[in-house]
């Protein structure tokens, strides 16, 4: 199985996960505090809000964001970095009742961050310097495959708990070792 077959199977996946945690228009906390999922039936305009230290990905739609004097376009397959808070602006551009936007949030775990890069040896960073503070880039097969089974273990609260810290603890290291690593240091 190639690359892209690989993302679009287990992000349809995902999708049809996030449908049910997200019934209806709206931002949902999940009992994983930390994880929130997002659906949009409609395009929606200025939204302002304040990003938290984040790993975020879009799983379908399409949002343009503006942070401080940057402007982004991305959508599905995204997965976005935020390694500071900042405000920003939001519109989201493709959704529909059939369609709607649906994206998820991880919020970035700052100690386990710092112990994974002091753990990291550097030839393993793939990722440079963020001065920015975000970072947006095609997902990475791993990480995509890392959030479904994050999301599965939501319908058992004992695997949840006791599985869920390693699948949060692999996303940072692949997150911090990938092209995104600079914005997550």
């Amino acid at each position: 199985m190639d690359t892209f077959d690989r993302l679009e199977q287990t992000n349809a996946r995902l999708k049809e996960r996030l449908m049910r945690l997200a019934p209806a228009t709206g931002k949902f906390e999940t009992p994983l505090s930390g994880l929130t999922v997002f659906r949009f039936d409609e395009a929606a305009k200025d939204d302002n809000c304040f990003y938290d230290p984040a790993i975020g990905l879009v799983l379908q739609g399409h949002k343009h964001t503006v942070i401080g004097s940057e402007a982004y376009q991305y959508g599905e397959y995204a997965c976005i970095v935020n390694g500071v808070d900042m405000p920003s602006l939001n519109n989201i551009l493709e959704a529909s009742r059939e369609k709607p936007f649906l994206g998820l949030s991880l919020r970035i775990d700052r100690a386990l961050a710092t112990e994974l890069n002091a753990e990291t040896p550097p030839e393993a960073s793939s990722g440079g310097v963020s001065y920015s503070g975000v970072s947006i880039a095609m997902v990475d097969p791993d990480i995509l495959d890392a959030f479904l089974r994050l999301v599965e273990l939501l319908d058992d609260p004992a695997e949840l708990r006791l599985l869920g810290p390693m699948v949060i603890r692999e996303i940072h290291f692949r997150t911090l070792i990938g092209p995104q690593g600079g914005c997550l240091r």
